[in-house]
């Protein structure tokens, strides 16, 4: 799920630091991030598909503040 989130096609990970970036924000997000996104959506059993949910509920809060 990990590399779902990172290297595929349209990853919603890339579809988040484009937003930033369209908002002349540069974001990094370090691996222990991508590690807790990819168990959130794993405790959730929603398999690739809850990992659009997870990374949502973890950056909620710095997408508002942009």
């Amino acid at each position: 799920m990990k590399k779902v989130l990172t290297d595929s096609k349209g990853s919603v990970l890339h579809s988040v630091k484009e937003w930033f970036k369209s908002e002349g924000i540069e974001i990094k997000i370090e691996d222990s991030a991508i590690n807790a996104i990819v168990s959130k959506a794993i405790l959730k059993n929603l398999g690739a598909r809850g990992l659009q949910n997870a990374l949502d509920e973890c950056i909620l809060n710095a997408q508002f503040e942009a």
